[in-house]
């Protein structure tokens, strides 16, 4: 991706060894602004796509007292692996949002450590119910409000039954997604716990 662009009429420019995006006019390179804040940028990828649900996550990063900063990565993060790859981290510290239907219809969210597959057989048992629903693309759109990829814990648009894996709770910092498949931010177990109001659960080996 390149580290300058040209989006909605506007120049784009990362300053190299800075906190800091110029914005400047395409036709004369005049500096219309600075965003700064980023941390160490390298790449500038604007996203078009879901950045209204981008914009639902960092509203409620902000309304849960939150500290974390949404990243945009210039890899892809729809899967755990891929978004470990990208930030340098184990695949453990990932929080993966899956998302399964429970008897009722209802929605039921899992938070994951992206280290292994959740267990539906261990999960259905300990919730006390037969099996766990599939879900489909449209699904978890009309439920979370995101689309697979970039399915966020927090900013849903409709309530759900929220677990999450006690495996998470193995590492200082990890990561979940921000509503989109190239953003990211940083949390901790505990706040997941605080601000999703999930039950804890072993969710797989």
């Amino acid at each position: 991706f390149p580290s300058h662009d040209i989006h909605e009429g506007k120049g784009y420019i990362v300053v190299n060894n800075s906190q800091k995006i110029e914005v400047v006019d395409p036709q004369t390179c005049k500096s219309l602004a600075t965003i700064d804040g980023f941390v160490s940028p390298r790449y500038f990828l604007p996203i078009k796509s879901g950045k209204a649900a981008v914009k639902r996550v960092v509203a409620a990063l902000a309304e849960h007292g939150l500290t974390g900063e949404v990243h945009v990565l210039s890899d892809s993060a729809r899967t755990a692996q891929e978004a470990a790859s990208a930030l340098g981290i184990e695949v453990g510290q990932i929080a993966s949002s899956l998302i399964f239907k429970l008897p009722d219809d209802s929605p039921l969210l899992i938070i994951t450590s992206g280290r292994h597959r959740v267990d539906t057989d261990l999960v259905a048992k300990n919730l006390r119910i037969e099996k766990l629903g599939r879900v489909d693309a449209d699904y978890v759109k009309e439920k979370s409000g995101f689309s697979i990829g970039g399915v966020a814990p927090i900013g849903w648009v409709s309530p759900a039954t929220i677990l999450i894996d006690q495996a998470l709770n193995d590492y200082e910092v990890v990561w979940a997604a921000a509503g989109h498949p190239h953003a990211v931010y940083p949390t901790t177990f505990a706040e997941l716990l605080e601000c999703t109001g999930a039950t804890p659960m072993i969710v797989g080996d």
